[in-house]
């Protein structure tokens, strides 16, 4: 996952490390289908020099395998194929794997996915870590700072904060607290806190089970989740993560004329300022009756950072287990990718687009589907014509549009309703089955009303989709049943 690597450099180097750094520029992409998302990445390239990690165990995840299809004809447009291949890096898995197997033909430098470890315990892994080297950050001080983090929250003891706070939650939940806000006053933390959202929603949400993690950055999200912490659905508690010590201080100084009133915020550091709006809105919130709990983390350096990580994958861990769930898989994660290489065809997935077609979104349920390409099928003298003038006098009562029937010899004419138009294909010269495609096309063209054709006695339309549209179409076959090719089977009636 790139969420722990961009929550490690946005929190150690600050929200706009891009722009005030000298050092590499860092961008995540791969991460979302968003056509606007790859645009502007794309225009981020232009002019510059650039290399790629592409991240993926397998190397087919979509939304990675996307963006690195693109950025990498571009980086080859730009700079010849034998130079990209020193500018790209795959991380994925040591042996096996399309993204292993390009690498390899491509001659990549590699890093390895440990087969062990899901996305959201791999920042401090070789898919953290490198993107968090490149950008300036001292990955053994943020290694020290989880080893640090193993000593003191890897002991089995009731001074355990990880253990403590994996209670706490569960406690409260069982209580009837159904969400918990991690909250900071530093936007530096602001992916940290997607990062929690990941780790603690695909570790606990499973089998109707779980809190459901959610995040503000205070004091911004004051002015609009503030109202609802305050007064609105007592369903959650707040944990709030107090940085001790700021990354950088800001001196408040007077202002002559004192036109915007504020000159009592003068004569003291920012900081002071932000902590007191800190600790005003825990008295509020706790006076409105939310439960809170307070993380203290000394900074957001490499170190304490690293301490950080490993408290929460402490703290997740305990928790998933005492909600009786395992935290380290994600099954539910793989049902919307089912649902969505079904609906964009991908090889493999036909019985699922199958079945998604006949889902309803208004009752929310699955409808019978009926095939809108029917077939009456039986040998000379079985009834295949009387069954289907049956359906065409059925027809005629119960549709609101036209009805065609086309047939040889014009044998139906005193059989069929008047209200069906017969059409004898011998009158227009049409012979073998192109012709007669192209004829059914015609008198579909020509007229938009049709919902019911019928075409009686003729046998070789099969290599022409006749359902691709919402028109039924009902034919009669001399042939047994039982000889038609497998993929006609199911339009038999």
């Amino acid at each position: 996952s790139y969420l722990g690597a961009r929550a490690v450099v946005e929190a150690v180097k600050g929200l706009y490390h891009n722009e005030t750094s000298d050092g590499p520029k860092i961008y995540f992409c791969g991460n979302t289908i968003s056509p606007t998302a790859l645009n502007d990445i794309i225009k981020l390239t232009k002019g510059k020099r650039f290399s790629i990690n592409v991240i993926s165990k397998s190397g087919t995840t979509t939304e990675t395998a996307l963006a690195f299809r693109v950025l990498r004809k571009l980086l080859e447009d730009s700079v010849g194929v034998e130079e990209a291949n020193k500018r790209i890096y795959a991380t994925t898995d040591r042996a096996k794997g399309t993204l292993k197997q390009l690498a390899t033909e491509q001659g990549w430098p590699t890093f390895v996915v440990p087969d062990d470890v899901g996305g959201r315990y791999s920042v401090l892994t070789a898919v953290g870590l490198l993107p968090i080297a490149c950008a300036g950050i001292d990955i053994d001080e943020l290694m020290q700072g989880a080893a640090d983090g193993l000593k003191k929250f890897g002991q089995c003891s009731i001074d355990n904060d990880a253990y403590r706070y994996a209670m706490t939650r569960n406690i409260l939940y069982r209580k009837g607290k159904s969400v918990e806000t991690l909250a900071c006053f530093e936007p530096d933390f602001t992916m940290m806190n997607e990062w929690y959202k990941q780790l603690f929603g695909e570790s606990e949400g499973k089998d109707q089970k779980g809190l459901m993690p959610t995040s503000c950055i205070f004091s911004t999200d004051l002015h609009s989740m503030g109202q609802f912490l305050q007064d609105g659905s007592r369903i959650m508690f707040e944990t709030y993560v107090d940085v001790k010590h700021t990354r950088e201080d800001f001196f408040i100084e007077e202002l002559e004329g004192n036109f915007d009133g504020l000159n009592f915020l003068a004569n003291q550091n920012m900081s002071v300022v932000n902590r007191k709006a800190m600790e005003g809105t825990i008295l509020a919130h706790t006076d409105g009756g939310v439960p809170l709990g307070l993380i203290e983390v000394d900074s957001l350096s490499a170190h304490d950072v690293g301490e950080l990580i490993y408290f929460f994958w402490r703290a997740c861990a305990v928790s998933g287990y005492l909600l009786s769930v395992n935290p380290f898989d994600q099954p539910g994660v793989e049902s919307y990718k089912k649902n969505m290489f079904a609906l964009l065809g991908k090889p493999g997935y036909e019985e699922e687009a199958e079945k998604l077609r006949a889902w309803d979104m208004a009752s929310h349920e699955y409808k019978e589907v009926t095939p809108m390409l029917k077939l009456i099928v039986g040998t000379k003298g079985s009834g295949k014509t009387k069954t289907m003038i049956d359906m065409i006098d059925k027809a005629t009562k119960t549709t609101s549009g036209n009805i065609v029937v086309i047939e040889k010899c014009m044998k139906l004419t005193t059989e069929i309703n008047h209200a069906a138009r017969l059409v004898d294909v011998d009158e227009y010269g049409v012979v073998g089955a192109d012709m007669l495609y192209g004829f059914v096309a015609g008198v579909l063209a020509g007229n938009y009303d049709i919902t019911e054709l019928f075409i009686d006695g003729i046998l070789r339309i099969i290599d022409h989709d006749m359902a691709a549209s919402n028109i039924e179409v009902v034919v009669t076959v001399s042939a047994d049943a039982a000889e038609l090719p497998e993929d006609l089977k199911k339009y038999v009636i």
